[in-house]
């Protein structure tokens, strides 16, 4: 009887032990420290780990972070997307999508060596890689892609993506040959490094004038006359913020902490001026772009050659399976063959002759004719079933002459276009093949449209406009009366009113 009772006492004091234990476990459980301890294992570097949620289902915690490598804190890299990764543990397993950043650095350095080979040490790349990633090198990735949508076509790829400037003169048509080779030379290269499967490549010349003081003082005018505008559009959306939820706002510090801070930050319109050493608080003034540079994130850097640096020539590569996810109009499928097959932007695409295939929108494509490198013929677009729903033709790369619409279902011609020399001139609208509306584009800017009677296709309408003001409307009544109105351009407002009636005008009716 003691016995038992011993044992009895035991499990008990075990039990509290080991819910004691899981307890204090529990509440010293640190998932940032979860996070890092996981995320070091997996990369073998440090991570600053910022915890943005913790939800528990069916008893599974699940924690979201934002993450980024430690070694970048302190630099303008710190707060760059490019870097900065989502994160989650659940139930202690950790996801993560550092690995695109890694390869996506990988490819940087990479393809940087053969770049620097063909155009020198001036230059600039950013490489972007999306979807799921699995393997941590480069190449090993790309080939495994490449894998899965040659047994599977119908799966979504993930694309590479890449801005690339190389700063430089051009003096002549002849040094503009000179890129195109070397540009193709590139081209190749990513085909004999699997990269250029489903790839969308940005390659530019920036004028080397870019890093000049001159365009420094320009850009940084430029750059505060932007964060005063961002200034002003923030206040005022906090003033209103501020209104409806006044309340709310006053009774939480920390959300009016934020907000102050990032009215303090917005209002720094000169920080573009000046620079901070890392791990000081030693202030630099910059004297130039080149050193600008230095002190801006590479998602910044990439930013400001956008949108400031004078593009002497640029290209945009677009494989042939990446000109497949084009949505709208219709994309030229380039093989990029041949040195000839770099087009830069303002040259007219020198097409093969014979017949090319063009990629349009859900599957549809066009099959067009090509003489002198150039449309001319007609150019037929197809259901993703080969059904007809376009005819129309070309003349030296214009539209010219009559184009049909043809529904997808049911075969019927719905509408008809007029061109010369690519100017739409006039368009017809049909149901069950009678003409229901039609369509003047006069020279003068005068539009004019015209409806008609969906059963006896008589005339019931004409209504003339300028810059899309309806400046005149006639009704045609089936007695004869015809009512002419007249508006006003600025406001649209009705001006008059007359009545006519076999050419005569009524007084009353």
């Amino acid at each position: 009887m003691e016995k038992s009772k011993f044992i009895k006492i035991s499990i008990t004091v075990l039990l509290s032990l080991g819910l004691a234990y899981f307890g204090y476990k529990k509440l010293t459980y640190s998932p940032e420290e979860d996070f890092a301890k996981k995320m070091k294992k997996k990369y073998n570097k440090e991570f600053v780990i910022n915890i943005t949620g913790h939800t528990v289902i069916n008893l599974r915690h699940s924690y979201g972070a934002i993450i980024f490598p430690k070694e970048i804190e302190g630099t303008p890299n710190e707060n760059d997307a490019y870097y900065r990764v989502i994160g989650e543990l659940e139930n202690g397993k950790l996801k993560d999508d550092y690995l695109n950043v890694v390869l996506q650095e990988q490819a940087n350095d990479f393809y940087s060596l053969k770049l620097k080979e063909l155009f020198g040490e001036n230059i600039f790349l950013i490489f972007r890689i999306e979807g799921n990633c699995e393997k941590d090198n480069l190449q090993d990735e790309l080939l495994r892609r490449k894998k899965i949508f040659e047994e599977n076509p119908d799966t979504k790829s993930y694309p590479l993506d890449a801005n690339i400037y190389i700063f430089g003169k051009l003096k002549n048509d002849e040094e503009k040959e000179i890129y195109r080779e070397k540009i193709y030379k590139f081209v190749e290269y990513l085909k004999e490094t699997e990269a250029f499967e489903d790839t969308g490549i940005s390659i530019k010349l920036i004028d080397e004038n870019f890093f000049t003081r001159e365009k420094f003082k320009e850009i940084v005018k430029k750059e505060r006359e932007k964060q005063e505008e961002d200034l002003k559009k923030l206040q005022e959306k906090l003033e209103n913020f501020s209104t409806d939820w006044k309340p709310i706002l006053q009774g939480n510090p920390e959300i009016m902490k934020e907000i102050k801070k990032i009215q303090e930050k917005n209002e720094k319109s000169g920080d573009f001026l000046e620079g901070e050493e890392q791990n000081t608080n030693k202030t630099i003034e910059l004297k130039d772009m080149k050193e600008a540079m230095k002190y801006c994130s590479i998602s910044r850097k990439d930013e400001l050659l956008n949108r400031y640096g004078e593009a002497l020539i640029s290209t945009n590569i677009v494989s042939p399976k990446r000109a497949m996810h084009y949505e709208w109009g219709r994309k030229y499928i380039n093989p990029y063959e041949k040195k000839e097959d770099i087009f830069f932007e303002g040259e007219e695409i020198k097409y093969p002759n014979g017949t090319i295939k063009e990629l349009s929108e859900y599957e549809r494509y066009y099959i067009t004719e090509i003489k002198n490198n150039k449309r001319n013929g007609i150019s037929t677009k197809y259901s993703p079933k080969g059904k007809v729903i376009w005819v129309g033709e070309f003349k030296d790369n214009l539209l010219e002459g009559e184009s049909k619409y043809y529904d997808e279902d049911e075969g019927d011609m719905y509408k008809k276009e007029i061109h010369k020399n690519g100017l739409l001139k006039a368009d017809y609208y049909y149901l069950e093949e009678k003409l229901i509306k039609e369509t003047e584009y006069r020279e003068d800017g005068i539009k004019v449209v015209k409806d008609y009677d969906e059963i006896n296709e008589s005339l019931k309408s004409v209504s003339y406009y300028r810059d899309d003001e309806l400046v005149q409307e006639i009704e045609y009544k089936e007695d004869g009366v015809q009512i002419v109105k007249k508006y006003n351009e600025e406001n649209g407002r009705l001006i008059s009113t007359h009545y006519f009636k076999n050419g005569i005008e009524q007084e009353n009716l």
